[in-house]
């Protein structure tokens, strides 16, 4: 809780993080995604340490950080960063998307089923990634049923807004059974 005088881009305080420009902050967050993709694992460590620690990080960024280690098979550190994020309160549809995303190869479809039904309780959006990421995750967890309920709720809630002239969205009702871990439109 010090305040930093300094005027550099770099820092020699022991546990200061040093601020990058803009372009190089940029290609430091491009060039991760690659080491993610090629599972370049010396680098792509090197590059997590620096980038995970500094202060300023958007919704963005994070979502960068939380897909880059689900590609890495790092799931816990995916789900660090997005619990990190949602504490700082910089938090986006897209951030939620990329939480529920990273829950895929784990078979994780309770945590993601959790992150889906708490987008609207952060007063934000779901929109169609939103829908197709959460019906993935079910599938590939063998949830077929549950798949299947959500995204018939989800044509039929379309059509209905369509009829009405296009008012609402598609979280008024999201097909979510509060009482247990079920998908399925209220009977």
């Amino acid at each position: 809780s010090s305040s930093s005088s300094s005027s550099s881009s770099s820092s020699s305080s022991k546990g200061e993080v040093p601020l990058l420009d803009m372009e190089k902050r940029f290609n430091k967050f491009k060039e991760l995604r690659i080491c993610s993709r090629k599972h370049r694992r010396e680098k792509f460590d090197s590059l997590m340490r620096q980038l995970r620690r500094l202060p300023d990080l958007d919704s963005r960024e994070f979502a960068i950080l939380i897909r880059s280690n689900a590609e890495m098979g790092r799931n816990k550190d995916a789900m660090d960063m997005f619990n990190k994020a949602v504490k700082k309160d910089v938090i986006s549809t897209e951030l939620y998307n990329t939480a529920m995303s990273a829950q895929r190869n784990t078979k994780n479809w309770r945590k993601a089923l959790s992150i889906f039904k708490s987008i609207p309780e952060k007063h934000l959006s779901r929109d169609v990634v939103s829908y197709n990421t959460i019906i993935t995750v079910l599938t590939r967890s063998g949830q077929w049923a549950s798949a299947l309920r959500l995204a018939y709720h989800l044509i039929d809630h379309t059509k209905d807004m369509k009829r009405r002239g296009g008012a609402g969205t598609t979280d008024e009702t999201a097909g979510m059974d509060d009482d247990d871990d079920t998908v399925g439109a209220a009977d």
